[in-house]
């Protein structure tokens, strides 16, 4: 019998205060997690850790960061105390590195809050292994797919790492403005996005 895969998520978090003021977006991700088949482990595409080089977050316990300034004292006392998972991050740099993406470990770096804060929503006992993998928003679209595409073995279900993905909408708006690019020369929208999705998905 084939595993089901646990699905590949795009989160679009809009403003820290998502994590402190009720709305319907809240609302939605504080059920999602639920709703899901339960990963063993998470790991994490954020626009705000935007390198040249791809880093992999390798600690064991690694720090909630705060990453945004001028908000209520309430949210920089939040805290996302998932575990790291360094086996996991040494296996993502070898999946991406067999596809040709030179990527680094950070075993000091934390969760930024494109990370923590859906998923504190989402799974509030913050006990899943959770890596973080940086961008780079000077590469094109195809070079975000082909790291996505290099991911997608985690999520087979084979027990040693499922994963989620989430980035905030601004890394996919440069995505989706390559894309449209794309779309116009190609005068074949449809065509175009199914082939990106088969790609990834």
């Amino acid at each position: 019998m084939v595993p089901r895969r646990v699905p590949a998520l795009f989160l679009s978090q809009g403003s820290p205060m998502l994590a402190i003021v009720d709305s319907a977006a809240r609302r939605f991700l504080s059920g999602l997690g639920a709703r899901l088949r339960r990963p063993c482990a998470v790991v994490v595409l954020s626009a705000h850790n935007d390198t040249g080089r791809v880093e992999i977050t390798s600690g064991a316990r690694p720090a909630t960061i705060h990453d945004f300034g001028g908000f209520p004292r309430e949210l920089y006392e939040l805290r996302y105390p998932a575990p790291g998972a360094p086996e996991l991050a040494v296996r993502i740099r070898a999946l991406l590195a067999a596809s040709g993406i030179d990527a680094a470990l950070e075993p000091k770096r934390g969760f930024d809050h494109g990370a923590w804060i859906s998923l504190q929503l989402m799974y509030s006992a913050a006990d899943l292994p959770l890596v973080q993998v940086s961008i780079d928003s000077t590469r094109d679209a195809e070079w975000h797919f082909t790291l996505g595409r290099a991911l997608r073995p985690l999520r087979d279900g084979t027990g040693r790492a499922c994963r989620a993905r989430g980035s905030r909408n601004r890394a996919a708006c440069r995505i989706a403005g390559a894309v449209r690019s794309r779309k116009k020369k190609r005068r074949a929208s449809g065509p175009a996005v199914a082939r990106i999705a088969s790609k990834v998905g």
